[in-house]
């Protein structure tokens, strides 16, 4: 907030999102009870590089083809538009979004008290998703 006093703009944002997160984990790290060592383990990455090798590749190429779109809105139109787009997408995503989460904690329960029956299980989540896609289409 002093930041936006002294006239930073929309810096005073980002200044105010770096320090949250750096004061959150600075407190996280001398409240907690158990100690992180700052040890780089080479042998570590090697075990486990062979697996987090294709998730970190999948996730690069889904990031990169998602906001390319964004990218070409931004270099060969103008930012105005860029902005108009920006927000309709978030628009467009926030039912989803937020019908979700609702439903994942509404519907794990009921689905995890009938997990061993497979009949009745099926029954269900079929009924499920004839009434999402009736409401999504």
């Amino acid at each position: 907030m002093f930041s936006a006093f002294k006239g930073l703009g929309i810096w005073s944002l980002a200044i105010y999102s770096v320090l949250n997160q750096l004061l959150a984990n600075i407190f996280v790290y001398l409240f907690c009870k158990i100690k992180i060592s700052f040890v780089f383990s080479l042998d570590s990455l090697k075990e486990l590089w062979p697996f987090s090798s294709r998730i970190f590749i999948s996730g690069l190429f889904d990031t990169l083809f998602s906001n390319i779109d964004a990218l070409l809105i931004g270099k060969l139109i103008n930012p105005a538009t860029l902005g108009y787009y920006h927000r309709a997408k978030s628009l467009e995503n926030f039912g989803f979004r937020y019908t979700a989460s609702t439903l994942a904690n509404v519907l794990l329960p009921g689905l995890s008290s009938i997990q061993n029956d497979t009949v009745k299980y099926r029954q269900v989540v079929q009924r499920i998703f004839h009434i999402l896609s009736l409401f999504s289409f």
